[in-house]
């Protein structure tokens, strides 16, 4: 079997300074705005990351870059959690039958006013060996989402996939994956490949 990792929009990538262990990930945001707060958004951050027999490096929180300038700290809401939050017990839920467990991340950003805004995070610890992104494991992961704010429009929330991006391919063999998409805006859906992004949002170099 042979590692292929791919996104439709949103996507991803990254490095390693104790072990590789960044599968995949996605960045969704939902309204949760009041009269006195009408740009408000809930960000979540979901990664999947591989664990192995000398453990896992899962992250306790993430850096979210909003868009606008401003950046906040998203603290993990899932698996043990221990406060301070050290590396060492930063664990997220493992997915049954696999060796890759799910980390979700949240923070909330009030904007101040309408526009097009690129949510980002970036981290390091990429997996290896994957076929579609030259020396994987030297890649910064990345991943964006873009929030488009327009009055005219109403309030808007992000699609949300259903179905965990951690497939295996092979080789020579056709491969279909079904992210399980849907809209709660009802805003009809369709799928792209997207540029793989990496450090600092710079187009990865094939």
């Amino acid at each position: 079997m042979k590692k292929l990792l791919f996104f439709f929009f949103l996507f991803v990538s990254a490095q390693n300074l104790f072990a590789t262990h960044f599968e995949a990930g996605e960045i969704t945001y939902e309204y949760v705005g009041t009269s006195t707060t009408p740009y408000k958004y809930r960000i979540t951050i979901t990664t999947y990351t591989k664990w192995t027999s000398t453990g896992s490096t899962d992250n306790c929180e993430l850096v979210v870059h909003f868009g606008d300038g401003d950046t906040a700290i998203a603290p993990r809401i899932n698996g043990a959690y221990t406060s301070p939050c050290a590396p060492s017990s930063a664990e997220g839920e493992m997915i049954p039958g696999t060796t890759t467990r799910k980390n979700i991340y949240v923070a909330y950003h009030n904007y101040d006013g309408p526009g097009n805004y690129i949510i980002t995070m970036e981290e390091m610890n990429q997996i290896d060996d994957v076929c579609n992104i030259p020396d994987s494991e030297n890649q910064p992961f990345f991943l964006r989402s873009e929030l488009v704010i327009n009055p005219f429009l109403g309030n808007n929330n992000s699609p949300f996939l259903i179905n965990p991006p951690i497939d295996n391919a092979c080789v020579g063999v056709c491969f279909e994956h079904n992210p399980g998409a849907y809209d709660i805006d009802g805003d009809s859906l369709y799928y792209s490949l997207s540029t793989c992004y990496g450090e600092d949002g710079l187009p990865i170099p094939f």
